[in-house]
């Protein structure tokens, strides 16, 4: 995990002194008394207040998950978990590459850590599936809580449209991808050379790059795309250039992971309402559709 996970030291460790004030030096006693009291003090107030830091892992570094002036869903997600849910924990967001992650939870996307002692189970991923790539046994390794519900969009010039209907709709085209994803179906014919892969870093790039002729298609997520029709200067501008197929490349929930063995922190994670009204007018501020959230839950 990030070296910059570190358990928040108490604000009473600094004043942990036994140096006796001055206002108790009139007798051996008195002195005395005043140490016994800071020792004691230390011992029980200080630890007591500390927390037990969390990291929450994402790879989405994308609208509507992370944007340019560090906002979004993620920081969001964040601030609702420690507000909720937070009394002895310090839930911290924590940005990394997907190729990165794989590598982080080897050990539990290959079952060895759900027999072994010596692998941690505090933590969460967020906005991810089971079918994404997280082991062979997804759903008997982790628990799983229910967000919100996206899809993968198409997505071409309007001069020259992709009416997309399956994966072999794209045959022949350049397609951007994003470094490290894996897209279902549409990699079968890149490995085929039946389709070029372009790959990227930055979601928004790719579309950049399609607008301006270097890609004939691109894939985003629908929450993604939304948010930067509404919220993008610069792409809102070009919107009548973007042509986005009404059939999807998927559909499916986005989750919190967590390790089955994380007892703990499921019973907390279980204690949040993710139908709030609060939490329903932030994804819609967002451009996520909330229609189908009636069923949120976990395996």
């Amino acid at each position: 995990m990030d070296s910059s996970d570190k358990h928040m030291s108490s604000p009473l460790n600094t004043s942990c002194k036994t140096t006796p004030n001055r206002a108790f030096q009139s007798t051996p006693q008195s002195r005395l008394i005043s140490i016994v009291f800071l020792i004691l003090l230390c011992l029980f107030a200080g630890p007591a207040s500390a927390k037990e830091v969390v990291p929450v892992y994402t790879y989405h570094e994308h609208p509507p998950f992370i944007n340019r002036d560090d906002t979004g869903l993620s920081h969001q997600l964040i601030q609702m978990l420690n507000t909720h849910i937070g009394n002895n924990h310090q839930f911290q967001l924590q940005i990394l590459p997907r190729q990165r992650l794989d590598t982080l939870l080897a050990g539990w996307t290959s079952g060895r850590c759900a027999k072994a002692n010596n692998c941690t189970n505090k933590w969460l991923v967020a906005w991810v599936n089971p079918a994404w790539g997280f082991g062979k046994d997804p759903m008997r390794n982790f628990s799983w809580f229910r967000m919100f519900e996206d899809a993968n969009s198409i997505i071409s010039r309007a001069d020259q449209p992709i009416d997309y209907q399956s994966p072999e709709s794209l045959i022949g085209l350049n397609f951007g991808g994003m470094r490290g994803h894996h897209y279902v179906g549409i990699d079968n014919l890149i490995q085929q050379k039946k389709l070029a892969r372009i790959d990227s870093n930055q979601e928004r790039d790719n579309l950049i790059m399609l607008l301006k002729g270097r890609l004939d298609v691109t894939l985003l997520p629908s929450s993604t795309i939304n948010y930067f029709l509404k919220n993008d200067v610069q792409i809102a501008e070009m919107s009548e250039n973007i042509f986005v197929a009404d059939r999807k490349q998927q559909i499916y929930s986005r989750y919190i992971m967590l390790p089955n063995q994380a007892v703990e922190l499921k019973a907390l994670i279980r204690k949040i309402d993710f139908q709030t009204p609060q939490w329903m007018k932030l994804l819609t501020h967002y451009g996520i559709d909330t229609n189908n959230m009636n069923n949120p839950g976990s395996n």
